[in-house]
């Protein structure tokens, strides 16, 4: 969904993207951290001819299938991650990692939610909750940037002190 995301699925007064979901064909609400919501914020108007947020390079269309697989090999996890594993890495991480209810994060994948009294009486979205998982996700990856940064710095000194 996310490479096809167009700038009319963004509602900055919410915070949130809203579209229908291909898989399930229903609307589907995704609440933004706020890293999340400054990045798009910071360029959606960078390409003000294209409906899209990420847009290809022809400036109007949306990024291709493989962009994003092949920024993921530029960064050294070809053969190790793609694209579509990112959502079942974060699915694992949110549950096991940040313990998230395991329905909110169904809801937050536009996954259909199994319920036992049935899915034509189960309207929950779940929003706030899902805006404070999202927020614990970003805070997370963000920390990992942060000790990965640290260790790079160490890295670094530690060189130039054998130097």
């Amino acid at each position: 969904e996310i490479r096809k995301l167009k700038k009319s699925y963004y509602y900055p007064e919410e915070r949130c993207l809203k579209f229908t979901a291909s898989k399930t064909k229903q609307q589907h609400v995704v609440p933004l951290s706020d890293q999340a919501f400054e990045l798009i914020h910071s360029i959606i108007d960078l390409h003000p001819y294209s409906e899209y947020v990420f847009v290809g390079r022809d400036g109007k269309t949306f990024i291709s299938d493989n962009t994003i697989n092949t920024a993921l090999k530029r960064l050294g996890y070809g053969g190790k991650q793609t694209a579509h594993g990112l959502r079942a890495t974060a699915r694992t991480m949110l549950d096991e990692i940040l313990e998230q209810r395991v329905d909110f994060i169904e809801h937050q994948l536009a996954h259909k939610v199994k319920d036992n009294n049935g899915t034509a009486y189960n309207r929950t979205k779940f929003l706030n909750n899902r805006r404070e998982m999202m927020q614990e996700w970003a805070d997370y990856l963000e920390s990992l940037l942060i000790i990965e940064a640290k260790n790079i710095e160490e890295n670094i000194a530690t060189e130039e002190s054998l130097s």
